[in-house]
């Protein structure tokens, strides 16, 4: 049996770095007194799988992990006694059984859904979506240390829609997706002039169903 968990990480959590999370999520399990169950050999670990790593600065809404269980438990409860040890910022939304033998999340998630809210000076005009959305191909050549990597950025947007206030952009990539390089795409603009802007990643696609999110509270209040 595995022990789904879906959380939000906001605020100054945000600034938590993947590998410092794992470790903040591994201790509230152990507070939590939750039956996990551990690898074997001469370093054993808990067998908890993580959705992919959340840059460090970005919220995210409805983040996901998954731990194998040595027994079964009542979900939530196991929610409500993580958010006992959680530190400020992260929260449990939810919680949920599944089969141990089912697919984990790298094998279900098929995207990424993103938000960007940076105002409408900031963001391309419908014209301009529907320009990039029926290119077949945006190739573009990045810089790292190994050398020239090419990629190409249009295979990667899955969706793009203006919200209705105009002053956002929700997207969707595929995994592995850049958003920060998609969005410098879509703008117009260098990928370096987007780094102080914010943006949100809301939730997942499944590979077979359709796209679930989970609204902050805090953009509930707005």
């Amino acid at each position: 049996m595995k022990l789904a968990v879906t959380y939000a990480k906001t605020g100054l959590a945000r600034f938590i770095s993947h590998r410092d999370l794992i470790r903040v999520i591994f201790r509230a399990l152990s507070r939590a007194r939750i039956p996990v169950e551990f690898s074997r050999g001469f370093n054993p670990h808990p067998r908890v799988e993580f959705c992919p790593p959340l840059g460090v600065g970005m919220e995210g809404w409805a983040e996901e992990f998954e731990a194998r269980l040595k027994e079964a438990l009542e979900p939530g409860a196991a929610s409500e006694l993580l958010n006992r040890f959680f530190p400020a910022g992260i929260r449990a939304h939810s919680a949920l059984l599944r089969e141990q033998d089912e697919p984990g999340l790298s094998r279900r998630l098929k995207g990424v859904r993103y938000l960007l809210r940076p105002g409408s000076l900031l963001l391309p005009s419908e014209e301009d979506l529907a320009r990039f959305m029926a290119r077949s191909e945006y190739p573009f050549t990045r810089l790292t240390a190994a050398g020239e990597k090419r990629l190409d950025l249009r295979r990667g947007l899955l969706r793009a829609v203006r919200e209705q206030d105009g002053l956002g952009l929700d997207f969707d990539l595929s995994s592995g997706g850049r958003p920060r390089l998609v969005l410098a795409a879509l703008c117009g603009k260098d990928e370096e002039e987007l780094a102080g802007v914010p943006i949100t990643r809301t939730g997942f696609i499944p590979e077979k169903t359709g796209v679930f999110t989970r609204n902050s509270p805090a953009r509930k209040r707005k």
